[in-house]
């Protein structure tokens, strides 16, 4: 089972094209795993390839250690290595009539051409070579998918990667988890939940509500509200990623949006949701781990100043170090670089904001 501290460490430095890498060679190493399995054999070489060159764009994170894999990380870089120093080596082709051999710079190419582009057909990648400077055929380009087991392009197109469907979505897609919090009462400590949602491509965030024993009638609220007509929580809102959580019903389902597709990500698998994952981390770092709340009243309370320092106050590595409403008016006038430096503290010190005074 993957580390979920190293996880979300790795999250917190990466980018989201980063993300996106990390996010398809997971998944590549889980659904190649799960075929040898099946199939009681050892990887092939055509696995290895797949997964060397994935590999490629995210050497950092493999060569740091700070990406649990299934896989060693050196056994990972090894693999790598190879296919890339592996050149055709002229003096061993076979001499005499028939057709020359292919070279392993032409095969890998035309690999690599048709798992990255899951539409083109033989003669597209075949154009793609000769622009390229390799004259190939697009008869051989089947040759070498069929060799190595790639289906054709209107089968191979079919098999959507999760990166390509975020690529596809990224400002459509909503992720929604639960956390909980304990609070004092006059009758002791309850957990209270909280229930939040998070835009993946603008970060925003939403806290959705705020209950101590939510049931199923409570959740088909909930999803009215995400997919009320006049006023959805969740704007445009087309894709909505969740967890396992029983709450998630079908009856929860069916009263949101008919044009809302639900993604249940697989058990054990926090990067398929990273965003919410990480902005619950970020509430409980930041604010919650550091308080003893007194009542569901403060805890809400709470919340709202959390979502609006998170919104107006907080920079996001995520989207570049910026503040996610970057038009608001305090920051656009303290980027001017005029004016008295003021602190503004929330939540007793625990959320702080340096800005620039107007002058008068």
């Amino acid at each position: 089972m993957m580390n979920i501290m190293i996880i979300m460490k790795l999250l917190m430095s990466t980018t989201d094209q980063d993300f996106l890498k990390i996010i398809e060679f997971l998944n590549a190493e889980i659904r190649i795993l799960k075929t040898i399995n099946k199939e009681h054999r050892e990887m092939n070489d055509e696995e290895r390839f797949t997964l060397s060159t994935l590999a490629q764009g995210i050497k950092k994170a493999l060569r740091l250690g700070t990406l649990e894999t299934i896989f060693k990380p050196k056994t990972i870089l090894g693999w790598l290595k190879r296919f890339e120093n592996r050149k055709f080596d002229g003096s061993k082709s076979r001499k005499g009539k028939g057709r020359p051999s292919i070279s392993e710079v032409i095969r890998n190419l035309v690999i690599t051409l048709a798992l990255a582009n899951k539409s083109w057909g033989a003669d597209r990648i075949a154009g793609q070579m000769h622009n390229l400077n390799y004259e190939i055929s697009d008869q051989t380009v089947l040759n070498i998918l069929k060799e190595n087991n790639i289906p054709i392009a209107p089968i191979r197109k079919l098999n959507t990667t999760w990166k390509e469907f975020l690529k596809a979505h990224w400002d459509q897609i909503w992720g929604i988890d639960f956390f909980q919090k304990g609070v004092w009462t006059f009758s002791g400590i309850k957990i209270v939940k909280v229930f939040v949602a998070i835009q993946y491509c603008t970060r925003k965030i939403k806290v959705l509500g705020i209950i101590e024993n939510p049931n199923e009638e409570w959740m088909m609220q909930q999803a009215r509200n995400i997919t009320d007509v006049y006023e959805p929580m969740l704007e445009n809102c087309k894709h909505l990623v969740h967890d396992g959580d029983p709450l998630y019903t079908p009856k929860f389902i069916s009263y949101l949006n008919p044009e809302i597709n639900t993604i249940k990500i697989l058990p054990n698998s926090p990067n398929m949701n990273p965003f919410a994952e990480r902005v619950i981390r970020s509430i409980r770092e930041d604010c919650l781990n550091h308080l003893a709340i007194v009542g569901e009243g403060s805890l809400r309370k709470i919340m709202k100043e959390y979502v609006d320092h998170y919104h107006f106050e907080r920079n996001h590595q995520g989207i570049g170090n910026q503040i996610i409403e970057s038009e608001n008016e305090i920051l656009q006038h303290s980027k001017k670089g005029k004016g008295e430096i003021l602190c503004q503290e929330r939540v007793g010190g625990l959320l702080i904001y340096y800005y620039r005074n107007k002058v008068a």
